[in-house]
Order: C-alpha cells, then sequence, then structure tokens
C-alpha cells in the first residue's frame, strides 16, 4: 500500500501531541482552548499599504522643485 509521508507525519505529530496530554480529551481541548486565547499571528492593517500606494500625487522634491508625481512620470519618460 503507498504511504504518503506528508500523512505519515501528520499522524506521528497529531500521536505526540495527543501523548503529551495523555489522550485525555478534556486536557487536549483545554490546551486548544488556551491556545486560542494567544494567537501566533499578528494581524496586519493591509489598508495603510493600499492608502500608501493611491496617494501617488503627495508633492516630491525632483531638483529642489516640488512636483507631483504626474509630473515624475512626465519628467522620467522624457529622461529615458
Amino acid at each position: 500500500m503507498y504511504q504518503d509521508e506528508v500523512i505519515k507525519d501528520v499522524w506521528k505529530n497529531r500521536e505526540a501531541y495527543a501523548k503529551r496530554f495523555h489522550h485525555n480529551l478534556h486536557e487536549i481541548v483545554a490546551d486548544i482552548q488556551k491556545r486560542q486565547q494567544k494567537p501566533l499571528s499578528r494581524i496586519v492593517d493591509k489598508r495603510r499599504e493600499v492608502r500608501g500606494a493611491m496617494a501617488c500625487c503627495e508633492d516630491q522634491r525632483i531638483d529642489g522643485e516640488m512636483k507631483d508625481c504626474h509630473e515624475n512620470n512626465q519628467a522620467a519618460s522624457r529622461i529615458n
């Protein structure tokens, strides 16, 4: 029979986790509930990145003069 290495690894980790709590379902559930209270990942607010990307007309200094991004793009296209 075909043995998938990923599935085999998942079952090995599952068994090790259950063994830590003596295969007691109440202890396992208590541990999972405790873990849910302290998430490992951070919530990242992507709205800031979108606002930054859309704020294309902020003033920028080119050669000592203030220009908006549209003028910067036109100037760059003339140089290339």
